[in-house]
């Protein structure tokens, strides 16, 4: 009878401990993409991977499309929750080659 009650205690204490991951989290981060189109109608986002993988994804909150005021070739970092909808997106200062390779002979 103890031991029941004592594996029922830790069961209990594990289950507290452990927590399901909220929908508004993310779960994915692409941290420097490029955006390939912008659909705010239907807010849908299509961006580049940096390995170059093509990804149509929805945007969960459509004031972030607004917000941000994307345009094709846009970089930006995506952050992508467990329902596979976009919960973030922040442009990304991206310096080119040629300002990269200026700055090394100054």
């Amino acid at each position: 009878m103890n031991r029941c009650i004592l594996a029922a205690l830790m069961l209990v204490g594990v289950m507290g401990t452990v927590g399901p991951a909220r929908g508004n989290e993310a779960v994915a981060v692409f941290p420097m993409s490029s955006v390939e189109n912008v659909d705010v109608r239907n807010q849908l986002l299509t961006f580049k991977t940096n390995d170059g993988r093509l990804w149509l994804l929805r945007v969960a909150d459509p004031a972030t499309m607004k917000r941000e005021s994307l345009v094709k070739g846009d970089v930006v970092r995506i952050e992508v929750d467990l329902d596979d909808q976009i919960v973030r997106i922040v442009k990304v200062a991206h310096s080119s080659e040629s300002d990269r390779q200026g700055s090394r002979f100054k």
